[in-house]
């Protein structure tokens, strides 16, 4: 498993109106603070409000992580999380995923936590953002992402490469970024969906920032440009973080795959209705992206998706994004 060097970790985290939940860490799992900062990963820094943006959105995801390291029941996991802001409650369930996953890998001789958390009702509310944050952890554990995803009998499984190709783009953007290297270890397909998750973290790496993303895309095959534009209207949607106007921008700039932006962007509004913690910024995106509420948007991926065979693994996901697609560019 990777490690990543921390210096002094804060004895505190999920916090809320000065809450403050106490959590004892290994130091072998620890993650530093420091390394979601925008300016230590080399982010686009051209827009100050999308750096804070990340910065809330990491710490928050970090405060999960820790928060499933030190917290053994299911229960207690999910009321400490719950003291998180709701805006960004998300991405500490996403965070806690990501432990969790960990956490079973490291203890195999235990009863596995992460179908727990699954199951829990607070768990299930965050369904997509535990997935992706187990991708979050098959990246730093052995063997093939995508094993996680074919030896499931969950569609939303596939979500976690998802999270993989997200986690590469974050951590290593200029490995990954203007570059056709992508993990060997994954299917063709597999490829795919791992690039919509490097999609999506082109949101964060470009602040943003609409000319950078397409900049940032052309640079990569135009083979995966559909993929990448799916994840960047996910992340748009999700994670917002910018004006209606660089939002407008972005859709003149992925016009050609203007279905992928909409397909993402469903994805983000049916994660975050499902959440309970739907913000304007997904309401503007689907807006502009899906021309549509978010409401409606979310409604789109639950028809197609009950529509569909869910028993053929990434055939199933991929009819999934493929019917949400159809429905924007046919409507």
């Amino acid at each position: 498993m990777q490690r990543e060097e921390t210096t002094a970790i804060p004895a505190t985290a999920c916090s809320k109106d000065g809450k403050r939940i106490k959590v004892g860490l290994s130091k072998f799992l620890r993650i530093n603070y420091r390394e979601i900062d925008p300016k230590v990963r080399g982010f686009s820094e051209r827009h100050p409000q999308s750096v804070e943006r990340v910065k809330s959105i990491g710490s928050a995801f970090l405060d999960g992580y820790h928060c499933a390291l030190a917290t053994r029941q299911t229960d207690e996991l999910c009321e400490q999380l719950n003291l998180v802001d709701n805006e960004l409650r998300g991405f500490a369930y996403e965070g806690a995923g990501m432990g969790v996953a960990i956490l079973d890998f490291l203890s195999p001789w235990q009863r596995k936590r992460f179908p727990d958390f699954l199951a829990s009702a607070d768990g299930d509310r965050h369904l997509y953002m535990l997935y992706v944050g187990l991708g979050w952890a098959c990246t730093r554990l052995p063997g093939s992402p995508e094993r996680v995803a074919q030896g499931s009998d969950s569609i939303m499984a596939w979500l976690a490469l998802d999270g993989c190709g997200f986690h590469e783009g974050f951590f290593h953007h200029r490995k990954y970024l203007g570059s056709a290297r992508r993990p060997k270890r994954l299917s063709e397909y597999g490829k795919r969906v791992f690039d919509q998750g490097l999609g999506r973290s082109l949101w964060f790496v470009c602040g943003g920032d609409a000319q950078e993303i397409a900049d940032s895309i052309g640079d990569l095959a135009p083979t995966r440009h559909a993929d990448l534009w799916g994840g960047v209207g996910l992340g748009t949607a999700y994670a917002g973080g910018r004006d209606r106007g660089n939002v407008e921008r972005l859709a003149e700039l992925g016009e050609e795959f203007m279905g992928e932006l909409a397909q993402g962007a469903s994805f983000g509004a049916k994660a975050r209705l499902r959440g309970g913690n739907l913000g304007g910024h997904t309401e503007m995106a689907c807006e502009v992206l899906c021309k549509s509420s978010a409401a409606e948007a979310a409604a789109v991926t639950d028809e197609v998706l009950a529509a569909i065979d869910q028993t053929h693994g990434g055939e199933s996901y991929e009819a999934w994004r493929q019917g949400i697609i159809h429905h924007y560019t046919n409507r």
